[in-house]
């Protein structure tokens, strides 16, 4: 529902110019990047809770989630200080158009104050699915959309009433969106049968616990890193955008809206894969899982063949909806056209890596292999062909792309040999 958020709200400050929409684009950047690292903390967390639930090792599971949710919390702290007090020096590093930080620093003064809230729904999230409850999660984020959409009406553009805020309309929607969710995570999480598994705010419990440290820095480091690595290489390609020019960024920043809603569409099977692979580790049946992770990433490269298509079609068929001029859209044509070619090996690249690697337990495999293309060639190879060569927004994005297929071909390997499986030492004693 993250990237439905920002989608939204970069289509609905359209109407405002291509600089609100590249400020906007850059100031989510912010988010993605605190999505990225909440992910990393409970996609680790899990493959912990997927496998002391199977062997119904509850104590240890609630040493686990407690020590999540304190990583959690950590992080939300810090990304609120950078969003209210630093966004000016963030926001630089994309762009060097004033107006466009102007409209990125306005929306992130206000969004700052939705990021605790996001966190502790993010972790609950984590919790009520890996405990196989994936329906309420679903209710609460659809009905989050769809305030924030009435309310970026609402706000954005003075409707019934209300004060037009342009931007900071979007940013205040949003946090609404984001208490009501939290709200209703948190009523449901405390009040029914999830409590059993929670550790809680017992923050003392799992703090003393060397074994809980050990084991969960052992399997989560990599992935904290792995995480890191991955979202500021995205990032950083942001920025090529931005300092190509202010219409190219826009136009990068709305394809990337809509390919991220295709993105979390898989990810979600990515989390349901984890939990499965999880479950048959835990349960001792190591061909099981194996033969799991297969069937998965097979599935996901063909539906991914599929979300590819409807990408390319729909995509061309809603651009002109964000009422962009006829450059911009000229140039997310083309980056959308190169996406699509490319999109069933990332999907397949994101599910091996977040969903069945990590259930395996083979995180420092995954930190190599990511980090190692996207800062060894993609990176390099992007920054060569958008700012020494200056050539098309389309080579830039094939110059992006040729990074996944490369790490297809490496996943794939590791994939099929089995070695991703590894054992976890459990119970968790004090």
């Amino acid at each position: 529902m993250v990237a439905a958020l920002g989608a939204t709200d970069i289509f609905m400050v359209g109407a405002l110019g291509p600089e609100a929409v590249a400020g906007l684009g850059f100031a989510n950047q912010l988010g993605f990047l605190f999505t990225l690292l909440l992910f990393a903390t409970s996609s680790t967390a899990s493959v912990f809770y997927a496998r002391f639930l199977s062997s119904g090792e509850l104590e240890s599971n609630k040493l686990i989630e407690s020590f999540a949710l304190i990583v959690t919390l950590i992080l939300a702290t810090g990304f609120f200080l950078i969003a209210r007090f630093f966004s000016q020096t963030f926001l630089s590093f994309y762009s060097n158009d004033l107006e466009a930080i102007a409209y990125g620093r306005d929306y992130l003064s206000i969004l700052a104050f939705s990021y605790p809230l996001y966190a502790l729904s993010f972790h609950y999230t984590t919790v009520l699915r890996t405990s196989h409850k994936t329906v309420l999660p679903m209710i609460v984020g659809s009905l989050s959309l769809l305030l924030n959409t009435f309310g970026n009406w609402l706000l954005i553009f003075g409707k019934l009433g209300a004060p037009a805020l342009g931007v900071r309309g979007a940013g205040l929607a949003s946090l609404l969106a984001r208490f009501l969710e939290c709200i209703i995570l948190l009523a449901v999480v405390f009040r029914g049968s999830t409590r059993q598994v929670l550790g809680g705010l017992g923050l003392r419990r799992p703090l003393g616990s060397s074994k809980l440290l050990a084991l969960f820095a052992r399997t989560g480091l990599p992935v904290l890193a792995n995480e890191s690595l991955w979202s500021l290489a995205v990032t950083a390609y942001q920025a090529i955008y931005g300092r190509v020019g202010t219409l190219q960024a826009a136009a990068a920043q709305i394809v990337v809206s809509m390919e991220q809603l295709v993105l979390m569409a898989f990810f979600g099977i990515s989390s349901g894969a984890a939990i499965l692979i999880g479950n048959s580790i835990g349960a001792g049946k190591i061909d099981q899982a194996q033969a799991h992770g297969i069937q998965v990433i097979r599935f996901a490269v063909v539906g991914a063949m599929l979300g590819s298509l409807v990408l390319a079609i729909v995509g061309l068929w809603v651009l002109p909806a964000f009422g962009q001029p006829e450059t911009v859209l000229g140039f997310a044509k083309q980056i959308l056209l190169v996406l699509s070619i490319f999109l069933c090996m990332k999907i397949g690249n994101a599910l091996m890596i977040a969903g069945v690697f990590r259930a395996g337990g083979d995180t420092k495999f995954c930190l190599f292999l990511e980090g190692g293309l996207l800062w060894g060639f993609g990176i390099p190879l992007t920054a060569l062909v958008g700012l020494v060569l200056k050539l098309d927004v389309w080579a830039i994005c094939l110059s992006i792309s040729l990074e996944e297929l490369l790490k297809f071909g490496f996943a794939w390997k590791r994939l099929v040999s089995g070695k991703w499986i590894k054992a976890l030492d459990t119970p968790l004693r004090t």
